[in-house]
C-alpha cells in the first residue's frame, strides 16, 4: 500500500518504508560526498534514492569537483555532478539549454554549484571499434554545436590572433622554465606557429573534452556527455583539441571531418593546422605535466612538428600490422609484491582488441594464478624458489638462469612478439634483442631497482611510476645511454571498481579476520621484509598503547615473510604486544583487509611508489607513510609523512589518527578522492599509446 512519509522536509510518494529507510541510510552514507548543494536537487525529486555510485575518473583541479550516477525507486537515473564554482555550474545551465534539439545529455536542474544531468546509457567510443561511419557522425555532433547561436553570451563573433599568441609564448616559457624544452625549441615552436597563424579567429560553442571516452554509443546513435566541458571559445582551436585528444588514423580522420564539414567550413583551420597543433599539443603537455598524466604521445608529436612542419603530426592510433600488438611482458618471478602486481595489472588491462600479451617469468610464484586466470600465455623457465635471490643464489639457480635466457629468446621468437616491457630484469633485454624484437620498453620501478639495467641503451622509452622517479633517471641518463626524452612517467593504474569501500562490509571483514568491530585498527599488508623498517611501526605502536593503555587500538601485519617475520614475533613479545598485534599470512585480494582497517601505516626505508598505498587510498583510509622514494607524491591532505627514523613523529601521528575518528575520516575522504587518478583503465591506455607511438617511431626510421 502506498503511503505518504515526510522525507528532508518535503513529501515522497513511496511503495513502502523500507524504500525510505534506504534512502536516508544513503543519504547518510554519501552525504560528505555529495554535499549539500546535490542534496537539496536530489530532495526535489519524487523517488527515493536507491543506489549511488561516483563516476569521476579524471584527476580533480578542486576538491569541490566529481560525479555521480544516482539510481531512483522509479527506475530513472541521472548524473549528479559538482563542479568548481556556482558560477560555472549557472553558465553550463544556461549552454546547455541551447542543446535541446542536438544530442547532448540534457541538464535537468542546478543549485548552486550542483548539477543533475539525464543518465546516458550506452558504451563510450573508447571501448568500440572505431568505424568511419561512428567517426562521421562524431564529426557531424561536433560541426552541429559549432553551428549553435551564441551571440547572447559573446560580443564578437570573430577575435583576434593576439590573445592565443600570447598565451601560446606564455606557454612555451613555461616548459622552457620548467627544464622540459630548451630556448631554441622554444624559438622554433614559436616561429613555427607565427609562421602558420591565422588572422580571424571565430568563436561559439564548443565542448573542452569531446573525446571517445566522452561520446556515447546508444541504440539511438551517438550522444555527447560531460557538459562540464562546454564553453565559448575559438572554434578552430575546438576542433584541433579534438584531434589531440584523440588518436585517429587518416581514414577516421577523413570521416571525422566529411561529418563535421556541412556545418562549418573546415578550409581555414586546414590551412593554419600547423598553428592549431602547436597551441593545442603545448597547452595538453602542460596540463598532462602539472597533473602528472603521461605525455609520451604529444612530446612525440610537438618533436615531430620541430623536425618538419610539412605533415601535421595528430595523435595516430595507426598500427603496425592489421592485427592486434603482441606485447611481452618479462619479469624476474611472481612472488608477491608491488612490482608483479602492477605486470599483472597491466595483462588485465590491455585492450584485446588492439594488443596479445604474453608473460614470461623465469620463476613462478603465489602470482601465477591471477595470471593464467586472465588467459593470458604464460612461460616459466624454473620451478625453483623464486625468492632465492634473497639468501645468494647456487650454481643450480645460475644454471637455470642462462638456460632460460636461450629458451626465452625462442619463445619471443616463435610468438612474433612486435614489443617487450621489461621489469628489471637483464637477461630480458638480451633475449629481445636476439630475438629481433623491435620494441624494448624498460618498465622502472623504485629506486632500489632502477640501476639493474646499466645500459639502457636498447630501449626505445623507459617507463617511470614517479615524477621522483623520472627526475632521478633523467639525472642518470647520459651514464645510462638513454635520451631523455625516451624516459616517460606512467603511474600504475589499480582497479577502481574493485577497491571501493561500498562494496564491503567492514564490521563483517573485522569478524572474518578475528577483530573487534569497536577496535581502532590500523594496519600493514605487504613484505615482512628488512626495508620495510616494520620495527619502527611496531616500537611506535607500543608508544601509543602505552600511552593510552585502555584504548581498542589494534596493529595488524599482514604479508609473506621477507626475512622479518622471526624478528617481528620476538619484538612482539619483547614489548609485551601479543594482545594488540597480529601477523598473518598474505591474502591474494588485499581489498576486504583493507576494509577491516580504520588506517594505513607503511615505515618503509625505501620504496618507490607503492600499489599498496593506491589501493589503500581507493579504501578511504587515512596513511602514515615515511617520507622516502615517491611517497610524497601521494600525499596531499590524506594522511602524515615522518622520517624513516623518526619514532617519536611516527608514534604522534599514530596516536592522533587513532584518537582523532573526526581527522582519521577527512583524510580518508580525501584519498578516496585522490585514488581517481590512478585508474587501471587510464594507466594501460598510457602503456597502450606509448607502446604504438614507439612501434610507429621505428617503422618510419626503418622507411
Amino acid at each position: 500500500m502506498s503511503q505518504l512519509i515526510t522525507l528532508n522536509g518535503i513529501w515522497l510518494k513511496a511503495v513502502n518504508r523500507s524504500l525510505v529507510a534506504s534512502h536516508e541510510r544513503l543519504i547518510e552514507q554519501w552525504s560528505a560526498r555529495l554535499r549539500a548543494p546535490l542534496l537539496q536537487l536530489i530532495a526535489q525529486l519524487e523517488s527515493p534514492l536507491v543506489a549511488v555510485r561516483e563516476v569521476s575518473t579524471q584527476p580533480m583541479d578542486s576538491g569541490l569537483r566529481a560525479s555521480f550516477q544516482l539510481e531512483f525507486a522509479d527506475g530513472k537515473r541521472l548524473k549528479g555532478r559538482r563542479l568548481s564554482s556556482e558560477k560555472q555550474a549557472e553558465r553550463v545551465f544556461q549552454l546547455a539549454a541551447l542543446l535541446d534539439e542536438l544530442p547532448f545529455a540534457a541538464v535537468i536542474a542546478h543549485s548552486q554549484n550542483a548539477l543533475l544531468e539525464a543518465w546516458i546509457d550506452g558504451r563510450p567510443l573508447a571501448h568500440c571499434s572505431m568505424e568511419p561511419t561512428l567517426a562521421h557522425q562524431a564529426g557531424e555532433i561536433l560541426g552541429q554545436l559549432s553551428r549553435v547561436n551564441v551571440d547572447q553570451f559573446i560580443q564578437w563573433p570573430q577575435r583576434t590572433l593576439d590573445s592565443q599568441l600570447e598565451k601560446l609564448t606564455n606557454g612555451l616559457v613555461w616548459l622552457e622554465n620548467s627544464g622540459l624544452i630548451d630556448s631554441h625549441q622554444q624559438r622554433r615552436l614559436l616561429q613555427l606557429a607565427t609562421d602558420n597563424a591565422p588572422t580571424l579567429l571565430n568563436a561559439g560553442l564548443i565542448h573542452l573534452d569531446f573525446s571517445p571516452q566522452n561520446i556515447i554509443q546508444t541504440a539511438d546513435g551517438l550522444w555527447a556527455i560531460d557538459n562540464e566541458s562546454l564553453e565559448i571559445g575559438v572554434l578552430d582551436c575546438d576542433l584541433a583539441r579534438t584531434f589531440c585528444l584523440w588518436p585517429m588514423d587518416e581514414a577516421t580522420r577523413h570521416a571525422f571531418i566529411d561529418g563535421y564539414r556541412p556545418y562549418r567550413s573546415v578550409d581555414r583551420f586546414i590551412r593554419h593546422e600547423t598553428f592549431w597543433a602547436i597551441v593545442t599539443l603545448v597547452k595538453d603537455v602542460i596540463y598532462r605535466t602539472q597533473h602528472k598524466l603521461p605525455e609520451q604521445s604529444q612530446w612525440l608529436a610537438l618533436n615531430r612538428l620541430m623536425a618538419s612542419a610539412q605533415n601535421c603530426p595528430w595523435l595516430t592510433s595507426e598500427r603496425p600490422a592489421d592485427r592486434p600488438i603482441r606485447v611481452g611482458f618479462i619479469c624476474d618471478n611472481l612472488a608477491i609484491g608491488g612490482q608483479e602486481q602492477i605486470f599483472v595489472n597491466l595483462l588485465a588491462g590491455l585492450n584485446r582488441s588492439r594488443f596479445e600479451p604474453f608473460a614470461y617469468a623465469f620463476r613462478g610464484g603465489a602470482m601465477v594464478a591471477q595470471v593464467k586466470a586472465l588467459g593470458v600465455p604464460l612461460a616459466i623457465g624454473s620451478d625453483g624458489d623464486p625468492l632465492a635471490w634473497m639468501s645468494g643464489w647456487s650454481r643450480q639457480d645460475y644454471n637455470e638462469k642462462e638456460a632460460w635466457q636461450a629458451q626465452l629468446t625462442e619463445l619471443l621468437v616463435s610468438d612474433r612478439i612486435d614489443a617487450v616491457v621489461i621489469f628489471a630484469w637483464p637477461d630480458g633485454v638480451r633475449a629481445a634483442c636476439s630475438a629481433g624484437v623491435a620494441v624494448l620498453i624498460e618498465k622502472l620501478d623504485g629506486p632500489d631497482l632502477i640501476a639493474n639495467i646499466a645500459d639502457k641503451s636498447a630501449f626505445q622509452r623507459a617507463v617511470c611510476e614517479s615524477a621522483t622517479i623520472r627526475q632521478q633517471v633523467t639525472a642518470r641518463s647520459a651514464g645510462w645511454k638513454i635520451a631523455p626524452q625516451r624516459i616517460s612517467m606512467i603511474y600504475p593504474g589499480i582497479n577502481l571498481d574493485h577497491f571501493n569501500p561500498d562494496r564491503f562490509d567492514a564490521d563483517a571483514e573485522r569478524r572474518r579476520l578475528r577483530l573487534n568491530p569497536a577496535d581502532r585498527v590500523v594496519g600493514f599488508v605487504g613484505r615482512l621484509a628488512p626495508v620495510k623498517n616494520l620495527e619502527l611501526l611496531l616500537q611506535a605502536f607500543a608508544r601509543v598503547v602505552e600511552n593510552n593503555p585502555d584504548a581498542p587500538f589494534q596493529l595488524l601485519m599482514l604479508g609473506p615473510d621477507g626475512g622479518s617475520l622471526a624478528v617481528l614475533q620476538q619484538l612482539v613479545i619483547k614489548l609485551n604486544l601479543g594482545e594488540r598485534v597480529r601477523l598473518e599470512a598474505p591474502q591474494s585480494d588485499v581489498a576486504p583487509v583493507l576494509a577491516a582497517l580504520d588506517l594505513f601505516a607503511i615505515p618503509s626505508r625505501s620504496e618507490g611508489l607503492p600499489t599498496v598505498l593506491l589501493k589503500a587510498m581507493a579504501m578511504g583510509l587515512p596513511l602514515i607513510a615515511t617520507d622516502v622514494g615517491s611517497i610524497h607524491e601521494l600525499i596531499d591532505g590524506n594522511g602524515v609523512l615522518v622520517n624513516d627514523n623518526d619514532i617519536d613523529g611516527y608514534a604522534a601521528a599514530l596516536g592522533q589518527l587513532l584518537s582523532n575518528r573526526e581527522m582519521a575520516s577527512i583524510m580518508g575522504q580525501k584519498s578516496r578522492d585522490l585514488s581517481a587518478r590512478f585508474s587501471q583503465r587510464v594507466s594501460s591506455a598510457a602503456y597502450e599509446q606509448l607502446i604504438e607511438n614507439a612501434l610507429l617511431e621505428v617503422l618510419e626510421n626503418a622507411d
